[in-house]
């Protein structure tokens, strides 16, 4: 008779890699998630869910293009251009 071993790919620690996964592909920020998990540092936290994290969709380039040109609007975050000029 097989006795039943607990394994890391199955049960709790599944479940919380799925929980910080579905977070991060939210937008949750880093920090916060790794607050959740009880990490030390974000840092940690980034090198095992970085895959989950999604493309910035061109935010930081929009909003270095919006200070190059001078202009003073908001860039939002769900955003990827710029504002159309007017």
């Amino acid at each position: 008779m097989k006795q039943y071993e607990e394994s890391r790919e199955h049960g709790f620690h599944a479940l919380r890699h799925t929980c910080a996964s579905v977070q991060l592909d939210a937008r949750e920020t880093i920090v916060a998630v790794s607050k959740w998990l009880g990490h030390s540092d974000p840092s940690i936290t980034l090198k095992v869910y970085a895959h989950m994290m999604p493309q910035a969709d061109g935010r930081g380039r929009t909003a270095m293009d919006a200070w190059f040109a001078g202009g003073s609007e908001t860039i939002s975050p769900d955003s990827p251009r710029l504002p159309d000029a007017a």
